[in-house]
């Protein structure tokens, strides 16, 4: 009884310290890890260093020997320069891009790239001036001549005194009824139909043009035909300004000269679709002729609650009864 216990004991030792092959590989790289870290952190403590100061003696002689070397090409280019002409030493600070200057009275607008050399400017100044009048550009006074930036303050105080651009004439001032309706029908006694005439004729009224034409052929052909003038100041964006400059020349030859809808056959969308009417209304409409049957006269449309007399008399021309 107490051997078993003891194997029992015993086995149990051994499956809890006991290692698979796998575990076992682990655990030796773990360890190999260890060592090497310890074996470097020693090396880099004992590891001789060189604390004796660098010798910089060289570098700085060489750096000395081109700053002489630079300082001779300084004052050989100066004692060159000194000995130049004022045009040869233009040209020596514009890399050789200048020519002797002749100075004579220009306008700088226009101004051939020969004259501009002539003055004693660059190839690429000249480029520079042309590319902006190539955009569209145009010198109105001296100072615009300035504001070129390849053009400098010395150009410019050179040449200034030679600067001579003609005065721009103002355009002349429209009168104000002009400039709000542009002129198109100079002729007092000009009579347009506005009940059947065509875009094109309605252009020729004074402030009429293409979106106005359009507006009001589309209106009108919405309503089904004008009865009245006044109705003009319902299309839209004609104002009282507008409707009164145009309304002496316009009138309506034929007032009943309107496509009118039979009230009892006309289906909803026909009804919703009429300038005066809107979803609600024709709706009352259809739900009256179902509950009452047809209408028997015109007038039996103000017994619907939204129809008052204002709106009757508006859509009273449009509607028969059949």
């Amino acid at each position: 009884m107490l051997k078993g216990k003891k194997n029992y004991f015993k086995e149990t030792l051994k499956d809890y310290f006991s290692f698979s092959r796998q575990e076992r590989r682990g655990l030796f790289a773990v360890i190999l890890i260890f060592f090497i870290l310890v074996l470097t952190k020693l090396a880099i403590e004992y590891w001789p260093q060189n604390n004796s100061p660098t010798n910089f003696s060289k570098f700085n002689k060489e750096i000395n020997d081109f700053l002489a070397s630079k300082k001779a090409d300084s004052d050989s280019g100066e004692s060159e320069y000194r000995n130049m002409s004022i045009p040869e030493m233009s040209g020596y600070s514009r890399n050789q891009e200048k020519r002797e200057a002749e100075l004579f009275n220009f306008n700088p607008n226009g101004l051939p790239k020969e004259d501009w050399k002539r003055l004693g400017f660059s190839d690429k100044q000249i480029h520079v001036i042309k590319n902006y009048e190539a955009k569209g550009g145009k010198f109105y006074s001296k100072e615009d001549v300035k504001k070129i930036y390849s053009i400098t303050e010395g150009d410019y105080k050179r040449i200034e005194p030679f600067i001579v651009i003609p005065a721009r004439e103002k355009p002349q001032q429209k009168p104000a009824y002009e400039n709000k309706f542009p002129s198109k029908a100079s002729n007092d006694n000009l009579r347009i139909d506005v009940g059947t005439a065509d875009t094109i004729e309605l252009m020729r009224l004074r402030g009429i043009g293409t979106s106005y034409a359009n507006r009001i052929v589309k209106y009108r052909t919405k309503l089904g035909g004008f009865h009245n003038i006044s109705q003009l100041h319902e299309v839209w964006g004609l104002n009282d300004s507008l409707f009164n400059a145009i309304s002496v020349h316009v009138y309506i030859a034929d007032s009943n000269n309107i496509n009118r809808i039979n009230i009892n056959t006309a289906t909803f969308n026909e009804l919703k679709s009429h300038p005066y009417l809107n979803y609600k209304l024709a709706n009352l409409l259809i739900n009256y002729r179902i509950q009452h049957g047809a209408f028997k006269v015109l007038a039996d449309v103000q017994k619907i609650p939204l129809v008052d007399g204002e709106l009757y008399r508006k859509i009273a021309p449009y509607f028969k009864i059949e």
